[in-house]
């Protein structure tokens, strides 16, 4: 190693051999960052599409709990939608809200007592389209979740591409219905 730098001190320069020797050095050493480049770009796509997929899990979630909670009387009910009588936005009057998948697309319909609509799209990453199960008091599924129903089982899971990490983010909670009696 003193080697080269006394031959450098006394300006014979370097040989092709101590070139090459160096070239392969930097090749290497070049490689070696894109690699970590590469691995550094992955797990910031994997680290921002999870952050997001459970964003909007927690998001709809929160919402649907809270209207499903406070809700007077299922309307409808089947595995993909759920319609519901509430008030979403405190003016005391009751306001029909409908949750539907379709396609994938989790969405938020409000019919408000003087006949404007609303629809908002949750999130449009739902893999699967039965989200819903209806639940008796004694925890038995409902037949009739209209009449019988006393608690609603909201399980969904969230994914953007399904043939890349993450997995997918499951969302799942069960919500009792306090107003139906």
């Amino acid at each position: 190693m003193f080697k080269i730098f006394k031959r450098l001190k006394n300006d014979d320069g370097i040989s092709v051999t101590e070139l090459l020797i160096a070239m392969v050095a930097m090749f290497f050493i070049t490689g070696l960052i894109f690699i970590l480049y590469q691995t550094i770009l992955r797990v910031n796509d994997f680290s921002y599409t999870s952050s997001i997929l459970s964003q909007d899990a927690r998001m709809a979630i929160s919402l649907m709990t809270r209207d499903i909670r406070e809700s007077t009387s299922i309307l409808a009910a089947t595995s993909s939608s759920l319609s519901i009588y509430t008030d979403p936005d405190n003016n005391d009057q009751e306001d029909r809200v409908t949750y539907a998948v379709s396609n994938g697309t989790l969405t938020r319909t409000v019919e408000f007592f003087g006949g404007a609509t609303t629809l908002k799209v949750l999130t449009d990453d739902v893999i699967e389209s039965s989200i819903f199960t209806y639940y008796k008091s004694d925890g038995s599924i409902c037949n009739d979740p209209l009449t019988e129903a006393k608690n609603v089982k909201i399980t969904f899971t969230l994914d953007n591409d399904v043939s890349k990490p993450p997995n997918g983010y499951i969302a799942d909670v069960t919500v009792l219905l306090r107003s139906i009696h």
